[in-house]
């Protein structure tokens, strides 16, 4: 079993080769730019989430908002994405991700809370939105989420 280390989401360059020299279990978070706009990935085995622009009022009620906190569909192991404090999020199931099997839910982080999970690593998540998606399983003809 992995040692609960806690990530965080970095953008400061400097800070991140600070870390990297330290220590040789540093994970680098991706920062992409996608529209002009950074979008930061951060990653928990088979589920990836995606800092972006905040959610509009429009988009948020027309989703609907639900109380489970975990990330991924199923009952295994490997589908326990929880996100660790109800008070500091908010979930919500979106049209695509009723069909789409890659496409996760949208997550509000109102304030900095953990991303549990039983086989991986503790992931620290700042206040802001984020989209989520699931790796597909590519051993399959059909586009279907990699469950861990």
């Amino acid at each position: 079993m992995q040692s609960e280390e806690v990530f965080e989401i970095v953008s400061d360059s400097a800070k991140v080769a600070a870390m990297a020299a330290k220590s040789d279990r540093v994970r680098v978070v991706e920062k992409h730019v996608v529209s002009s706009t950074e979008v930061f990935e951060i990653r928990q085995g088979d589920v990836m989430l995606y800092m972006c622009e905040p959610f509009s009022d429009d988009e948020l009620d027309s989703w609907e908002r639900t109380t489970d906190m975990q990330l991924a569909p199923g009952s295994s192991k490997g589908s326990r994405h929880i996100m660790e404090d109800p008070s500091k999020v908010e979930i919500y199931i979106t049209p695509r991700s009723r069909v789409e099997p890659l496409v996760g839910p949208r997550l509000r982080v109102l304030e900095r809370t953990l991303l549990t999970h039983p086989d991986h690593n503790l992931v620290s998540l700042p206040a802001g939105d984020y989209y989520i998606r699931f790796q597909r399983d590519l051993e399959r003809e059909e586009i279907e989420r990699l469950a861990d």
